[in-house]
């Protein structure tokens, strides 16, 4: 098992360097200079040569892609070029509450998508039809559209929960947000797993053993199902983060997403290139710790 994940992080290694590289490439292609935006649209040439000059932004594109992977390594992600802080710092002052909504919204995301699933693929007929019916809606509302509309009913018309708080409450919207077309798609796979699993001959034979039906979903049906699904949660994790961008902007909260914004409006080069890099990382460690779950969920799957 170790051997295992010491393998996948190795592995994971190139990635984090092609998206390094790529987003590098990126922020440096677009249209916009941070130069600019700091001190206006006409500066003085003199003013302008020296804080480019001091940003290191008059270095060629190679050099300043080679200094900030030589940083990136030893943990150091550069300079903001808008507040002047850490680039690690200000990821640090975000990063709960991103953390915190990602989690909700993945809590959230399984739950939801696995009761529907169930319910789609064994449910009454009336329930089947009106599961199938939620995960449609899920899939085709946008984020943003869901977002300001859960504003627009729950807090502003009905004024059952607040748009912003501190609190659990003010956590609810954003989640239910953002948890939406991730659960969607996990009860769409839920549905034609079990589907799949209701066919086979250990369930014929649990159902002729005289086991409850409810026993035969839970334990046998369910449980077989699940190495498929836990692929689409892991996947899905990514996209709750690159969701988050739009979520936090909708409704305001201080999270890596809305900096992420931010830094891109304001083209602070090095903010952007870390929370890329941040987030990516996340993203290869949550698809290794995915690839361990599926032994859990199989036994017979074992990692040399």
């Amino acid at each position: 098992m170790i051997a295992y994940i010491a393998r996948r992080l190795v592995l994971g290694v190139p990635v984090l360097f092609g998206v390094s590289l790529l987003v590098f490439a990126m922020v440096h292609l677009v249209p916009g200079d941070p130069v600019s935006i700091m001190l206006g649209e006409s500066p003085a040439a003199t003013d302008a040569a020296a804080l480019r000059h001091q940003l290191g932004l008059d270095e060629p594109l190679p050099q300043q892609y080679a200094e900030f992977l030589a940083r990136a390594v030893r943990g150091d992600l550069g300079t903001s070029i808008r507040s002047r802080r850490a680039v690690t710092d200000e990821i640090a002052d975000r990063a709960p509450s991103t953390i915190q909504l990602t989690l909700a919204a993945v809590a959230l995301a399984i739950l939801l998508g696995l009761a529907s699933g169930v319910l789609a693929a064994a449910g009454p007929g009336p329930v089947r039809g009106a599961a199938q019916v939620a995960s449609l809606v899920g899939l085709s509302l946008p984020t943003f559209w869901l977002g300001l509309l859960l504003i627009l009913v729950v807090a502003s018309w009905l004024r059952l929960l607040p748009v912003t708080s501190s609190g659990p409450a003010g956590l609810v919207l954003p989640a239910v947000t953002l948890a939406a077309p991730a659960a969607a798609v996990i009860a769409r796979m839920t549905r034609s797993t079990m589907l799949e699993a209701l066919t086979t001959d250990f369930v014929r034979t649990a159902r002729a053993k005289g086991l409850h039906e409810r026993v035969v979903l839970w334990r046998h049906v369910l449980r077989n199902s699940l190495i498929p699904v836990i692929a689409i949660v892991g996947l899905q994790f990514g996209g709750l983060l690159a969701g988050s961008v739009i979520v936090e902007s909708v409704f305001a909260r201080p999270g890596i997403g809305r900096l992420a914004v931010q830094a891109i409006l304001q083209r602070d080069f090095p903010l952007v290139q870390g929370i890329v890099l941040v987030v990516a990382t996340s993203y290869v460690l949550v698809n290794i710790a995915v690839d361990l779950l599926y032994a859990w969920a199989d036994p017979r799957i074992h990692y040399r």
